[in-house]
């Protein structure tokens, strides 16, 4: 999955990869108020009769993908039911943290702030049916 997010192939290509600053570093990135996920079944084509529920569905994802960075367009695959669900992240929202939760340090954002951030326990998640997917998921009553 993450090839396929990245666009590289099996073989040949090659990626610098680096470590990114461990938050609350003024250049880390920030935690996640939230997140919209776009939901389908892992295998092309499965069908199910079941009505998923997203709040226990949240629980599940939060608990697996806790502390892991997410990006705008990234792929996640999670199982759920005994199914592999996948993910992609369509849309994500910043919390900005006060200056004291900063140690004072000033934020030097760059642009891709707004395009990623760290999974936590408080993230509002939303999942969203894709298109192509015969996936019922029953609402939060949260929501």
């Amino acid at each position: 999955m993450q090839r396929q997010w990245m666009g590289l192939s099996i073989s040949g290509d090659e990626v610098n990869v680096e470590l990114l600053p461990s938050p609350p570093g003024p250049s880390a990135p920030s935690y996640l108020q939230s997140l919209d996920l776009e939901l389908s079944f892992l295998r092309r084509g499965q069908e199910a009769t079941e009505t998923y529920s997203a709040e226990e569905m949240t629980r599940n994802f939060l608990k697996a993908f806790n502390g892991i960075v997410a990006a705008v367009d990234a792929i996640m695959v999670f199982e759920f039911h005994g199914l592999n669900l996948k993910a992609v992240v369509k849309a994500l929202a910043t919390l900005e943290l006060a200056d004291e939760q900063r140690r004072g340090v000033p934020v030097q954002r760059s642009p891709l702030h707004d395009r990623m951030g760290i999974i936590m326990d408080k993230t509002d998640i939303t999942f969203l049916k894709a298109g192509d997917s015969s996936i019922k998921i029953k609402s939060s009553s949260n929501k």
